[in-house]
């Protein structure tokens, strides 16, 4: 027997079914799948990047006095940009796997310390140029000044009072 009284539970969860199944479809609609199901093969796809870095130097063309003309090597400097487009991913998606907590975030934050010794190491030894590399890892020169004066003013040298 039934009680009139009592709200019918099954359209409750044919509800939620429903809404359960929409999302399903949604997913399922857009977006790629993930690139990187664990971060080994994210820590491999790094490695591969900083390894095309140093056997990839860029060129540059030196003219001499004496006519001669020469290619010379130059060391490419590492970003995280330019590692997310290796990986395959957008530099907004590199980002967001900084999150803390997020599968990924130890391998990118570890990237990113190493990427950032490279150019520190490399602006040392002039390989990069040391303030291309301050302004990208943020460093600045900071002067404050301080610009609070006191100005006291005697109009009265005389001692003689106005009337």
């Amino acid at each position: 027997m039934q009680d009139d009284n009592k709200p019918e539970k099954p359209k409750e969860d044919a509800l939620n079914t429903r809404t359960q199944e929409v999302w399903e479809a949604a997913r399922d609609w857009g977006g790629r799948p993930p690139t990187y199901d664990n971060p080994e093969d994210l820590q491999a796809d790094v490695t591969a990047y900083l390894q095309w870095v140093a056997e990839n130097p860029l060129w540059e063309i030196k003219a001499f006095g004496t006519g001669l003309v020469c290619k010379v090597p130059k060391k490419r400097y590492p970003t995280a940009s330019g590692c997310a487009l290796f990986c395959g991913v957008a530099p907004r998606t590199w980002r967001s796997w900084k999150a803390p907590g997020h599968l990924l975030c130890d391998v990118v934050e570890q990237a990113e310390e190493l990427m950032l010794q490279i150019k520190m190491e490399g602006a040392a030894s002039g390989f990069f140029n040391s303030t291309i590399v301050a302004r990208d890892v943020g460093l600045k020169d900071k002067t404050e000044v301080d610009q609070n004066m006191t100005v006291n003013v005697i109009d009265n040298f005389d001692g003689e009072t106005e009337e």
